[in-house]
């Protein structure tokens, strides 16, 4: 099982400059606070994933903070923010293990929300809302407030992999994420 979980890709990246350049790019404008979002599409098997990977190593040599979470297709179930958790679970472990300061000059009502997809990141949940709109919107100031905060240190990088398996959730929080991003030094 563990041969099919992993991507297989080969260690050495050929071609791709002008793809990678516009990455590069994208990181230049974050780096500098303008957020920058980039997709890269394509059919199967052409190298997406590889290009990511030589981008992710690349932001990391840069100094961003680089973040990667997954979609998976469960065959129609759909669990809300999947990728979101998954790009953020190490950052989690982070504040858990070591008690780091990320997440303390965001408000209270913040770390609840974000308490609420990764216990780690804030104190108590907030009591879940009655209208779910007014939960989601929590959830989505919350994280936006986050990766501001994380921004302050060094431009950080969200790769999420194989967006078209995304849950509603997901997608929506790109939505807004895109539309409400100014000045947050982020590539995503």
């Amino acid at each position: 099982m563990d041969a099919v979980l992993h991507r297989v890709s080969s260690p050495t990246f050929v071609g791709r400059a002008d793809e990678l350049a516009a990455l590069d790019g994208a990181l230049g404008r974050a780096a500098a606070g303008v957020p920058a979002f980039a997709f890269v599409a394509g059919e199967s098997g052409v190298g997406k994933s590889r290009l990511v990977t030589e981008f992710e190593s690349r932001a990391r040599e840069a100094g961003a903070r680089t973040f990667v979470g997954h979609c998976l297709e469960l065959g129609g179930t759909a669990i809300p923010y999947a990728p979101l958790v998954d790009a953020l679970r190490p950052l989690a472990r982070e504040v858990a293990e070591s008690g780091s300061d990320l997440t303390e000059q965001l408000s209270p009502s913040t770390r609840a929300a974000l308490a609420e997809l990764l216990p780690e990141l804030g104190g108590a949940a907030a009591p879940t809302a009655a209208d779910p709109t007014a939960r989601q919107s929590r959830v989505f100031e919350a994280l936006l407030a986050l990766i501001e905060r994380l921004g302050q240190r060094e431009p950080v990088v969200i790769v999420l992999e194989d967006l078209h398996w995304a849950d509603p959730s997901t997608r929506d929080f790109l939505t807004f994420l895109v539309r409400s991003a100014r000045a947050e030094r982020l590539c995503l």
